[in-house]
């Protein structure tokens, strides 16, 4: 049988591309509303196209014309050239809108084919208008009595499940969904809606946890979602009693899109910043949005600790991670205590841990990561450019950062950016498509490596605590995969988080002095493989110079014969650019090794000649002592002596 759309005067064919948009529409209905079409039709696209105009007639309004408009511009993609289904959509919305819209009306009332031709300057009725006017307001209405800390709460909803949900029986249950998954940041620079997302993280097998985010969408340009999203929403004006969820002309379809383009006045901060809260505190909801992350538990000051439970991570921490060091142990504690404590300082100290793999250095980061703070808080990077490239906002809002094995010690850009990252109150962060901004810093950070590195721990350091972990945990030991076993099942869990999370507010860190560093045997170490050559010459013959002290015998000595020794030193270790005279002189003079002048006679003439005070009092003194060990009777530290080995 023949098809009514593959003949002549058919409006959609390639044919007859040159037929209005509204005319093509008004035979689409035409056809179907004489029931021209046959079995062949209703395989065709085309049926499809007057289906959906026919179904969306029934409410003829604005929604109904955007999802119609949207339906015909894809069959008619499927059925046309792109060219051709291109201008269908672009003359349709932007020039024919009312005219399209007096067909659709036409065809329910009318029989008239050239009726539309009159209908050119038709516009909604006001009752159209009205009621659709009304829906939004009426939500607008319950947005403004509603609290701003909705979107702050871990309740039901989130951008993922409003815009699955298509019924609601109420504006009031409308706006409240909406409320608790968008925000509107009307900054001077650039409006961008928030949109809360929930993810769950799990650490192995072990417990599940919530992360709330805030996914940043520019407002004029928000991705498709909102546009195609549409709802159906129980509406009726007066007494809404006398509703009956069978009446279909109570339900109102409306667009979350026409929703958040009219009501955005009753979602809007006037701008989003990271502004940390003590555990203690409850934030405030302002004219500021606040990024920062919950806290995974609420503090409760009569909350019993279950201190078996937390030793076994603080013991982990002093055994294997502080290889038994007290000092060490305690100051990283209290590193841990002052990141919940006060948040709104930066400790600006980064852990450097080294250790074979599987030490379990990873281990204690993840706990508190995941079970103390909230893995919304913190952020675990394998690659260093992530935080110092050029687009670098993952880090914002981030109390603890944790560097794994993403260290390039031979890139001293990077290496010198994460400096400034570590003590820096503020850092520009740049966005894909974005301008960059200076924002608050409040991140911590912490370096984990298995690896031997060229050493970025310089002279004269305050950022590094170095730590060189034990490994008598690791996965070669006997007992040890019971060990960790039972380490797993205990403290990968919220349970264990919330009591050490309690433990850590309430530890005393009054007389806590974050900028007294231990200066730990490795950090000397690394320190050793940055320095100069003329350090490594001193640090050579360290051990003569205790024998010199132990006989009496360490006197000054003159810069050439220093001079002479050090070169005779480089060539037998293979150092090619040993450097000149001078720059060895000032590279002692950089450490404290610094020279008198004395005047002497030489050869009946009165000249001058230069000491260094390489002594073992003198060193311990000046510059050249964060070199050295403790105490006097232990070995010097030979700079190239395998790391593994110590």
């Amino acid at each position: 049988m023949e098809d009514p759309f593959d003949g002549e005067g058919s409006s959609v064919v390639v044919k007859s591309k040159k037929i209005k948009a509204d005319n093509k529409l008004y035979k689409f209905l035409s056809c179907l509303k004489q029931d021209r079409f046959t079995v062949s039709a209703e395989r065709s696209p085309l049926f499809g196209i007057a289906v959906a105009v026919r179904d969306y007639s029934k409410v003829p309004n604005d929604v109904a014309y955007a999802t119609l408009n949207k339906v015909v511009a894809e069959m008619m993609g499927k059925i046309c050239s792109a060219s051709v289904a291109t201008a269908w959509s672009w003359s349709s919305q932007n020039r024919s809108k009312d005219l399209t819209m007096a067909s659709i009306n036409q065809y329910a009332k009318a029989d008239d084919p050239d009726a539309y031709r009159d209908l050119k300057t038709k516009k909604l009725s006001d009752d159209e208008k009205s009621i659709d006017a009304k829906l939004i307001e009426s939500i607008r209405d319950e947005l403004a009595k509603l609290p701003k800390r909705l979107i702050r709460e871990r309740n039901e909803w989130t951008q993922n499940s409003l815009i699955l949900t298509e019924r609601w029986n109420s504006p009031k249950e409308l706006a409240y969904a909406i409320k608790s998954s968008y925000a509107y940041i009307n900054n001077s620079s650039q409006a961008n809606f928030l949109k809360k997302e929930i993810n769950q993280v799990r650490f192995s097998d072990r417990d599940v946890v919530d992360v709330v985010a805030y996914a940043k969408h520019k407002a004029s340009s928000r991705d498709c979602n909102e546009k195609s999203v549409n709802f159906k929403v129980k509406f009726v004006e007066g007494d809404e009693t006398e509703s009956n969820d069978d009446n279909e002309d109570d339900w109102i379809d409306i667009k979350l899109d026409a929703i958040l383009t009219t009501s955005w006045r009753q979602l809007a901060y006037s701008d989003a910043q990271v502004i940390p809260y003590l555990p203690t505190e409850t934030p405030t909801i302002g004219h500021t949005f606040n990024m920062f992350g919950d806290y995974q538990h609420k503090y409760h000051a009569d909350f019993k600790i279950d201190q078996d439970l937390v030793n076994l991570w603080l013991h982990h921490i002093r055994d294997t991670i502080c290889n038994g060091d007290l000092n060490c142990y305690e100051y990283l504690v209290s590193w841990f205590a002052h990141i919940i404590q006060k948040p709104k300082v930066k400790t600006k100290i980064c852990p450097l841990i080294k250790s074979r793999p599987g030490s379990g250095k990873g281990f204690t980061f993840s706990v508190f990561n995941q079970y103390v703070l909230n893995p919304q808080q913190t952020l675990v990077v394998n690659d260093l450019d992530r935080l110092t490239g050029r687009f670098n906002s993952l880090a914002i809002g981030k109390k603890l950062i944790v560097c794994d094995e993403a260290l390039d010690s031979k890139n001293r850009k990077s290496n010198q950016i994460m400096k400034n990252r570590i003590s820096e109150s503020t850092q520009v962060v740049e966005e894909k498509y974005s301008n960059a901004i200076e924002v608050n810093d409040f991140s911590n950070y912490a370096i984990l490596t298995n690896n031997d590195f060229q050493s970025i721990v310089e002279q004269g350091d305050r950022r590094y605590l170095c730590l060189l972990a034990s490994d008598h945990r690791g996965p070669y030991n006997e007992g040890s995969e019971e060990c960790w076993d039972m380490m797993h099942e205990k403290l990968l869990s919220i349970e264990a988080g919330r009591h050490i999370f309690h433990y850590l507010v309430g530890r005393d860190i009054s007389n806590f002095t974050i900028s007294k560093l231990s200066m730990t045997d490795y950090k000397r170490v690394l320190k050793c493989n940055q320095a100069s050559l003329a350090v490594k010459y001193l640090l050579h013959r360290y051990s003569k110079i205790i024998d010199e002290a132990r006989a009496g015998l360490d006197k000054p000595e003159t810069t050439d014969t220093l001079f002479k020794n050090y070169l005779e030193w480089a060539e037998q270790n293979g150092e090619a650019n040993p450097g000149s005279k001078g720059v060895f002189n000032i590279r002692l003079n950089e450490v404290g090794i610094t020279a008198v002048q004395k005047k002497e006679r030489v050869r009946d003439k009165r000249v001058s000649v230069y000491y260094r005070n390489v002594s073992v009092e003198n060193m311990r003194v000046c510059g050249m002592a964060q070199y050295l060990p403790d105490k006097r009777d232990d070995e010097p530290i030979d700079p190239n002596e395998d790391l593994k080995q110590r």
